[in-house]
């Protein structure tokens, strides 16, 4: 079975990167209102900038799969609002995938801090969007996932 996995570029781990708690989150919507990146803020002001690439994996069937990469600033049209401060602890990295006829992509992630709150970013319901449940965010756009959340099978990010 061929596995469509996360983007990412660094030698460090992604878990590693994603366990190491945020402050701060934004986020970067397209003209249509729907937001296309996400981006995690770091105690020390570095960010973790997440995007969805679409994969075509069948006639008329398109998956997105995540994108990762470090930056260094906030773009000039991003909302940001702080996160509770038990997200720049440690906190526990899933995983979301989703199985497709063929393929498994890997859609999204769940972040979980010690209170059971989570940040889940997964790839939205439009192409190249993202959806994006956070404690305090509730009002950047609605919660419009690829597919039903239930969908999704949740695996420990290494």
């Amino acid at each position: 079975m061929r596995e469509l996995e996360f983007a990412w570029h660094e030698r460090e781990s992604l878990g590693a990167q994603l366990r190491g708690g945020f402050r701060r989150i934004s986020t970067r919507t397209a003209s249509h209102g729907k937001p296309i990146a996400v981006t995690l803020w770091r105690l020390d002001g570095s960010g973790l900038q997440i995007q969805s690439r679409m994969h075509d994996v069948a006639e008329r069937l398109e998956v997105g799969v995540l994108e990762f990469m470090r930056i260094a600033q906030t773009g000039a049209v991003e909302t940001a609002l702080d996160l509770p401060k038990e997200f720049a602890e440690r906190i526990s990295v899933n995983k979301l995938l989703i199985d497709l006829d063929g393929p498994t992509a890997e859609s999204g992630v769940a972040l979980e801090n010690r209170l059971g709150e989570e940040i889940i970013v997964v790839a939205g319901a439009y192409p190249y969007t993202l959806a994006i449940s956070a404690p305090l965010v509730g009002g950047i756009a609605p919660f419009e996932p690829e597919y039903p959340l239930a969908q999704y099978r949740r695996v420990a990010l290494a």
